[in-house]
C-alpha cells in the first residue's frame, strides 16, 4: 500500500494531532496491512472511524508487532580476530 512516501507522513502526522504519539512509516504500513486497508482512502475511512481509545490500541498493537519482526540490537557474534 504505502512505504513510506507523502501519505504515510500525512497519517504519522494525523495519529502525532490525535494521540500526541510519533510514529514511523513501519508502524503505519503495519497498521494498514491490520486493517487489510486497498488504498489511502481505507485507511482514513477506518481512521476516522475509530475513537482515540481504539486507535491508541490500533497503534500499539502495530508497535508491537513491528518490535517483534526486528531483531534484538547490540548483541553481536564474537569472532576472534585470529583464528
Amino acid at each position: 500500500m504505502d512505504e513510506g512516501g507523502h501519505g504515510c507522513i500525512n497519517k504519522a502526522r494525523r495519529i502525532r494531532e490525535r494521540l500526541h504519539l510519533k510514529v514511523g512509516h513501519e508502524v503505519i504500513t503495519e497498521m494498514c496491512s491490520l486493517w487489510g486497508c486497498r488504498d489511502e482512502n481505507d485507511f482514513w475511512r477506518v481512521m476516522n472511524e475509530m475513537s482515540d481509545v481504539q486507535l491508541f490500541e490500533a497503534v500499539m498493537e502495530a508497535i508491537s508487532r513491528v518490535r517483534k519482526r526486528k531483531p534484538k540490537g547490540g548483541k553481536r557474534e564474537v569472532v576472534p580476530a585470529y583464528a
